[in-house]
């Protein structure tokens, strides 16, 4: 299965594992917009690559008239892409770890000016600061690393709120204040998208995408997340419901 483009109000982006496929669809594209009377602005279009040619476009006489700028990273719709998935996920990951630091700071701002300090740090942070910064991470792999960056982050969360000394255990955030562990919001979270993925009808392009995982014969690193967090979890079978796996 080939995604080509994907279309959402102004913004379009188009998909092609070759060069001259990528100017094909853009010759496509340039019609339809003709069409309805729109132009394509080449000053914010972009091509993200790991290829080192040029992406010059030239006309039948082989005439260079436009000319695509070439970046290694974009962002559409608010989802940052690279010129490769390791550095997309790579990038993710970071991204993850400095929203939950900033995310941190703000409860605490927030708490201060609240009639509870302790209730309101708790309220924004389990419904505000964790939903957003683990937004869009159902398909990425986290290394430990990672995920102990994040777990320090709400222990510090934890340990600012209730006043406590920088050497308490990391533990206090779920004892005292009955937060989940990041590493087992992060497994829900992906575990449940992947049995959503397994129930759709395969009509949809995301079931038919993780079929081609399954048998696509390449070595998939979205399959083998799924599996080690499994064994992780000693989870040999999948829940029959995915309400099974809410903390």
């Amino acid at each position: 299965m080939i995604i080509a483009g994907l279309l959402f109000a102004d913004d379009l982006l188009v998909c092609s594992s070759k060069r001259d496929g990528l100017v094909r669809l853009l010759e496509v594209c340039r019609a339809e917009a003709k069409a309805l009377k729109l132009t394509i602005s080449m000053k914010k279009s972009m091509v993200v690559s790991p290829s080192t040619c040029t992406w010059d476009i030239v006309d039948t006489n082989n005439q260079v008239y436009d000319c695509f700028e070439k970046v290694c990273f974009y962002k559409y719709l608010g989802i940052e892409t690279h010129n490769t998935m390791c550095r997309t996920s790579t990038a993710k990951q970071q991204k993850t770890v400095k929203a939950a630091r900033r995310y941190r700071g703000a409860c605490r701002y927030l708490s201060r000016r609240g009639p509870d300090v302790v209730d309101v740090s708790i309220c924004s942070w389990r419904n505000v600061a964790i939903p957003a910064f683990l937004f869009g991470v159902e398909t990425v792999a986290f290394s430990n690393a990672n995920i102990e960056k994040l777990e320090k982050e709400q222990s510090r969360w934890a340990k600012e709120t209730l006043n406590l000394p920088q050497y308490t255990p990391n533990v206090a955030a779920q004892l005292l204040l009955g937060a989940p562990p990041v590493r087992q919001l992060i497994y829900q979270q992906q575990m449940k998208y992947f049995m959503r993925l397994n129930s759709l009808p395969s009509t949809r392009a995301a079931a038919q995408a993780l079929r081609e995982h399954e048998s696509g014969g390449w070595d998939s690193k979205y399959l083998r997340n799924i599996h080690d967090i499994q064994i992780e979890l000693n989870m040999l079978q999948l829940p029959l419901d995915q309400e099974c796996l809410n903390v």
